[in-house]
């Protein structure tokens, strides 16, 4: 009979921690949805906001082996360089007006079960202003693609940004069809020595990992693909 309790008491507590961990995870996926709504929402080029598009290297994790990558600018990795990518956007912006604006739709978010670790793929549709230096004016564009993002609950509780994606569909001026604009033609080489003026690490910058946006002469592909339930992080989950 005493043995029965002991057993029973055993499963309460284990069902309690099961209880408690599936709250935790719910809970994540609320809180990883305001981080990224939060780091879309402050990207504007206004060095007046307190949080803006020059120092949000704050909503990533502070590791080595966070990594950032834009389209086919070529893989960022550490934390200095996601750094450096957006220390580098301020000195380039001389002209108020610029606008970035990049919507987040049809989350799919999955949570460790181990709740130490998270994915997720958004949709995101947005137009951009920026300057045209042969024009000397401002262009409007659109600019559509897809997000994927893997993330780290800190010490603190707190959720960062690990590793992030930006996958190109297309960017095209506001007044020209994405069918008739050569999307490899909106590139954007970092060279060494800017790196190196921003605090960055140029060793530490990789090749693009994927670049395949819309174009008349191929499919579609499905990239990235929607993350699926996993027990725990394993390093073949990267790339993004």
């Amino acid at each position: 009979m005493e043995n029965d309790i002991i057993e029973e008491i055993k499963k309460l507590r284990e069902d309690q921690e099961k209880t408690k961990l599936r709250v935790e995870r719910v809970e994540a996926i609320n809180e990883i949805q305001r981080v990224m709504g939060e780091y879309f929402n402050t990207h504007v080029a206004n060095p007046d906001e307190p949080v803006n598009h020059f120092n949000q290297w704050i909503f990533f994790a502070d590791r080595e082996d966070s990594t950032y990558e834009v389209a086919n600018y070529g893989l960022l990795k550490g934390y200095k360089n996601i750094q450096f990518f957006f220390k580098e956007k301020e000195g380039m912006i001389e002209h108020t007006g610029w606008m970035f604006e990049h919507d987040l739709a049809s989350p799919q978010i999955v949570v460790a079960d181990d709740g130490k670790t998270a994915r997720g793929v958004w949709t995101s549709p947005g137009h951009e202003t920026v300057w045209d230096e042969a024009k000397q004016k401002m262009r409007a564009e659109w600019a559509w693609g897809r997000v994927a993002a893997d993330f780290l609950k800190m010490e603190d509780g707190s959720w960062k940004i690990w590793h992030y994606h930006w996958y190109r569909l297309f960017r095209t001026p506001f007044d020209t069809p994405w069918t008739d604009y050569d999307q490899n033609s909106v590139s954007r080489p970092i060279p060494k020595e800017r790196i190196l003026q921003y605090g960055g690490e140029p060793d530490k910058v990789g090749p693009t990992t994927y670049f395949h946006p819309y174009s008349t002469d191929s499919f579609v592909e499905c990239a990235p693909r929607t993350p699926q339930p996993y027990a725990t992080w394993t390093d073949d989950r990267l790339p993004v």
